[in-house]
């Protein structure tokens, strides 16, 4: 393989990896947790510290930038937004809710939305 696919393969974003980080740092903290608006501000932190610790050791050509909400679930709607302007062949933004489906656990009390950018600073040699 040439040095320079092989480099490009290394860059590529890997989505199911990415999800089971954000999906990790989360049920880590809030799983089996009640939701208590004391804890939110430790839980978010923790969360968004775990998320970009474990990101950085894939060791890939991104800044990583982490918001998270954590809502009491009180049968009203929790609506999020985002909206950014970067880099579509290069850049990605995901955004979580937790717990969502896909195997991940259930919690009554509380819910999680986790938005996570990637923004390469890879130099374009064009």
């Amino acid at each position: 393989m040439l040095e320079e696919e092989k480099a490009e393969t290394e860059e590529k974003v890997n989505q199911e990896e990415i999800e089971n980080i954000v999906l990790q740092s989360i049920e880590s903290e809030i799983k089996d947790s009640q939701y208590e608006e004391s804890k939110v501000p430790h839980w978010i932190n923790t969360i968004c510290e775990n998320c970009i610790l474990k990101l950085n050791a894939l060791k890939k050509p991104y800044k990583y930038i982490v918001t998270c909400s954590i809502v009491q679930k009180t049968y009203a709607g929790a609506t999020s937004t985002t909206a950014s302007y970067f880099d579509t062949a290069n850049d990605y933004v995901f955004t979580f809710t937790w717990p969502g489906g896909k195997g991940q656990g259930t919690n009554k009390t509380t819910q999680c939305i986790l938005t996570l950018f990637l923004i390469s600073y890879a130099v374009d040699p064009k």
